[in-house]
């Protein structure tokens, strides 16, 4: 589970960038479907998978309909494709074994880092625009090599130090990525809200059953403290503490206001811009990688004056970089959720939103099910529910691997899922 963790993102080109992980997992699950079939519908896991297919079908309906190029569709028809395989392959290895969770966490924390020095520049320098022959130039290339060292220990050593230790690692964590980079707020608001959920679990059954037990007084405790974070941010931004890449970012993102939703769409307008064009044809999507034929990012742009220039640059680099001319032009959607909707349809959207439903689930009935992946779920879910609503699709294997632990946990905790009773006990030290 490590290598396969490991090897995540180190990746080959076959018509468009896959990780040699994905190659292995999509040529032996079709083995594991055969073989855990009936596994797999008693632990309720055919709507997943029943969602997944849909969405396959999406993509091809969709590339068909909006005469997507052959190779966009055969790059956004791989990830449901990804998807579906790495569901019943993690399936297989984590209803045997569900400690080898933290194995594969580690080794995907460190896939990144690994795929940079194996790789060599990757897409996301280039988006970054940060492309350097040594990794010693760029502070968002250092960033990202560092990152893993406040996950880590948490992932391997959180029954060896006292939880405080792990929720201050990750708050550092949290410091380092805001001031490493300007785009590294929401890295570093996610960590500081695995560092509180590290601190409210800790290690015992009793307090995680009490996060299920006040789940809505936490989640408005939570938009609470976005609003403190967001107020702090700014005061830190405007007075140059975070530097001065950071303030400009900051006065560009603001020109419309300052509140939490005018910083979301100066910071997040790409989201924004891909419900748009979703809204406009809800059913059929606009196909892998959303050419947009009709207009609508432009239209978007002119009826609520969002321009994001930095974006911008990035995105026609990035096209540069696939061989696209500047002629091309993408409808984009910084958003899981929006993006499944805008090149899938509406299977995606429906995908996504029962993805979303898992986390909400977990967190109202299943903190306490698995003890064992409580300090997982910390580090992870936070970052996952951050991806869902403003990040692009990118670590299939990690979205994977943290859809099969939340069903697993949901099954455990309403009794339909039979784990080794081991799995179930307040028993950490067997790590």
């Amino acid at each position: 589970m490590f290598v396969v963790g490991l090897l995540a993102h180190v990746r080959v080109h076959i018509v468009g960038m896959i990780g040699i992980s994905e190659i292995l997992i999509c040529l032996a699950a079709p083995l594991y479907l055969i073989k855990d079939f009936n596994a797999l519908r008693r632990d309720g896991f055919l709507r997943m998978l029943t969602l997944m297919a849909l969405t396959c079908i999406g993509c091809l309906v969709a590339s068909w309909y909006n005469h997507t190029p052959f190779g966009d569709m055969i790059r956004g028809f791989a990830t449901p494709v990804v998807f579906l395989c790495s569901f019943v392959f993690f399936h297989h290895f984590l209803r045997g074994q569900v400690n080898s969770l933290k194995w594969l966490l580690a080794g995907l924390a460190l896939t990144i880092p690994i795929s940079l020095l194996v790789n060599g520049v990757s897409v996301e320098e280039v988006m970054a625009g940060t492309e350097m022959n040594e990794i010693g130039d760029s502070k968002y290339l250092m960033s990202v090599l560092a990152s893993p060292l406040f996950t880590l220990p948490v992932f391997l050593f959180y029954t060896r130090m006292p939880v405080i230790m792990s929720a201050s690692i990750l708050f550092l964590g949290g410091l380092f990525k805001i001031s490493t980079t300007a785009s590294g707020r929401s890295a570093g608001l996610v960590l500081f809200a695995a560092a509180l959920l590290v601190l409210i679990g800790g290690r015992s059954k009793v307090k995680m059953f009490r996060i299920r037990k006040h789940f809505l007084l936490y989640f408005i405790l939570g938009i609470v403290g976005v609003v403190i974070a967001k107020n702090i941010y700014s005061a830190a931004a405007v007075r140059g503490y975070l530097g001065y890449v950071a303030e400009e970012k900051y006065v560009q993102q603001t020109t419309t206001g300052n509140g939490v939703v005018d910083l979301l769409i100066g910071g997040r307008g790409e989201v924004f811009m891909g419900a748009y064009a979703a809204i406009h044809q809800p059913i059929i999507g606009f196909g892998p990688w959303a050419i947009d034929w009709k207009g609508y990012a432009d239209e978007f742009r002119q009826k609520f004056g969002y321009y994001d220039y930095e974006e911008e640059s990035k995105r026609a680099r990035y096209l540069a970089l696939m061989g696209y001319g500047s002629y091309v032009h993408r409808i984009p959607a910084h958003s899981c959720l929006i993006g499944g909707w805008l090149w899938y349809g509406i299977f995606g959207l429906i995908m996504w939103l029962y993805i979303l439903h898992l986390v909400f689930k977990f967190f109202m009935k299943a903190t306490d099910a698995v003890p064992q992946w409580w300090p997982l779920f910390s580090v992870l879910l936070p970052r996952f529910l951050w991806d869902i609503f403003f990040s692009p699709f990118g670590a299939r294997v990690q979205v994977a691997a943290i859809v099969v632990a939340l069903l697993f946990a949901i099954g455990a905790a309403s009794g339909r899922i039979k784990l080794d009773p081991d799995a179930t006990k307040e028993k950490f030290l067997n790590w």
